[in-house]
């Protein structure tokens, strides 16, 4: 299987096929976000690192099992409005530095506004 973004081979004078459906932006560093979880009240404390339409990846010191529904409260980019995306964990890999790296598929998809206010 592909890893993430990682074109599949397709039969020659083909343009190549990718796994993800929608564009992921990368968020400004240091993007800091909450995550509530359905198993536990815990709050897990993580870094945003992209978004997309349909999903967010973030960062966390503690691993989330897959299919977990999941809030990630986030601050859009001018620090001013709270903005909770709701959805389900869809994988969840430990990195090199400890960290876990957890894709997030949302329940509602994002829609080009509010992707720039997040982003922008």
């Amino acid at each position: 299987m592909p890893l993430l973004n990682e074109e599949i081979q397709a039969p020659e004078n083909r343009v190549p096929l990718f796994r993800r459906g929608t564009v992921r932006y990368h968020c400004a560093p240091a993007t800091v976000g909450k995550v509530y979880a359905d198993l536990d009240e815990m709050i897990h404390n993580a870094w945003i690192l992209d978004l997309s339409e349909d999903g967010v990846g973030i960062a966390t010191t503690r691993p989330l099992p897959i299919n977990t529904t999941v809030t990630v409260r986030i601050r859009d980019a001018s620090l001013r409005r709270v903005i909770d995306l709701s959805g389900r964990t869809k994988h969840c890999n430990l990195q090199p530095d400890q960290q876990w790296y957890v894709g997030i598929e949302l329940r509602n998809p994002l829609t080009p506004e509010q992707l720039n206010e997040l982003l922008d």
